[in-house]
């Protein structure tokens, strides 16, 4: 009871103060325009918005990040053109808020990457889902009928080079616990 509440207390505590320390002087990462282009007759235009895979960590282009690997992959499938697009928010609160900015009504699809922050801060299943559910809900009211929305999975949160150590793990943990207890599935 009382002493696993502090626990959970001290752990997001250090948790916090780490991602702080992490996020001081993280590897490159794009400082172009965060756009992609494929060429091609009728573009396609696509949104990316969140965090962790979308911030393109390592590379100073967003062609080589996730934008231009998007835009090379669905052209070359299609054989049309697409236009990508990039809004990073840090959390899933901060991407429900920014949905009506980003007019998603515009887009043919909207893929959604997000949830590192909340697992790197340990926030808890409750407040996950219920961020998480505000998340689609308000891309799925402010977007076009035929607007597809893909919310794509949590990737391990080691597998981004700030966070890859031992306190990463503790984040990973915390991320398959999450998905277990159903956050993922909104």
């Amino acid at each position: 009871g009382r002493m696993q509440g502090l626990i959970r207390v001290a752990a997001r505590s250090v948790m916090t103060a780490w991602h702080a320390v992490q996020t001081q002087s993280p590897p490159p990462r794009p400082e172009d325009a965060p756009q992609a282009h494929g060429t091609g007759p009728d573009p396609d235009r696509i949104l990316i918005i969140g965090n962790g895979p979308a911030v393109g960590w390592g590379v100073r282009s967003h062609e080589l990040a996730l934008p231009g690997q998007l835009a090379r992959e669905l052209t070359r499938f299609t054989r049309r053109g697409v236009d990508v697009d990039l809004v990073l928010s840090p959390t899933n609160a901060s991407v429900a808020r920014l949905v009506m900015a980003v007019r998603p009504w515009r887009y043919d699809a909207v893929v959604v990457i997000s949830g590192t922050d909340e697992a790197v801060r340990l926030v808890s299943p409750t407040a996950w889902r219920k961020t998480m559910s505000l998340l689609v809900e308000a891309f799925q009211r402010d977007s076009s009928t035929s607007t597809q929305i893909v919310v794509g999975g949590l990737s391990p949160i080691r597998s981004i080079p700030i966070f890859d150590s031992v306190l990463g793990s503790i984040a990973d943990v915390h991320a398959t616990m999450e998905k277990a207890a159903g956050v993922g599935n909104v």
